[in-house]
């Protein structure tokens, strides 16, 4: 959890009782004080490979590339979880792109993308009858523009007071390029979290992605139960 520094407390570091406090270029912030566990899972390994591969191609890069990365994060901070704006390195701009990049398997970028994200979906409804067969969210503008991707994370709990969801996403799709409503993603879901039951609630975050630049779109979010349709 990050939280703000002021006059009465400095940047903390160390670990009291079960909380652990740290601080580093993004900012302050807390987290329990746990051993660290490594559960080697498909999905950790994939994206262990993805860093590797995007982190040798800034290794690769020639400075020129590299002092255009600095120009770019210098211009295009980011907001926190905290709405605080956070100017990323060089390096962390370029990795942050090209992992989603490599993520949906196509090209690495050598250069900073020019111009804006992709403009967001401006209307958003989540489904998920596995009578039917149907875990889809339906959308508009339909179809994407030729180079865009529906970007899904989501994550499955078993109740409706499980309101909080934000630490639980996970990566579950990508749609083609120019996808046209609606997208279909139950066997990614089902692959991630196990086979849905009647009851389960869905969560989404969905966002637009350029397949040429990295760059993504503010995501639209959605729940609905699990439901059967004979």
């Amino acid at each position: 959890m990050k939280f703000r520094s002021g006059a009465l407390i400095g940047n903390l570091s160390g670990s009291l009782g079960s909380v652990t406090a740290s601080h580093n270029r993004y900012g302050s912030h807390f987290r329990p004080r746990t051993i660290p566990i490594n559960p080697d899972t498909q999905y950790q390994q994939t994206v262990k490979g993805n860093f590797g591969v995007v982190s040798g191609g800034w290794t690769a890069l020639a400075a020129a590339n590299r002092a255009q990365w600095a120009t770019f994060a210098a211009n295009n901070p980011v907001v926190d979880n905290l709405g605080q704006s956070q100017n990323l390195s060089a390096n962390a701009a370029y990795v942050m792109l090209n992992l989603r990049l490599k993520q949906c398997g196509v090209a690495l970028i050598t250069a900073p993308p020019v111009g804006a994200a992709p403009a967001g979906l401006t209307a958003m409804t989540l489904e998920a009858d596995i009578g039917a067969g149907n875990v889809q969210v339906t959308y508009t503008a339909t179809p994407l523009a030729a180079n865009d991707k529906l970007v899904i994370r989501a994550t499955v709990v078993d109740t409706a007071s499980i309101n909080f969801v934000k630490n639980k996403y996970k990566l579950v799709a990508y749609s083609a390029t120019a996808q046209a409503s609606p997208f279909e993603f139950k066997d990614e879901i089902e692959e991630r979290f196990g086979s849905l039951i009647v009851g389960q609630y869905v969560h989404v975050l969905v966002a637009v992605m350029s397949a040429v630049t990295g760059l993504i779109s503010a995501p639209m979010s959605d729940s609905v139960i699990v439901t059967t349709t004979p």
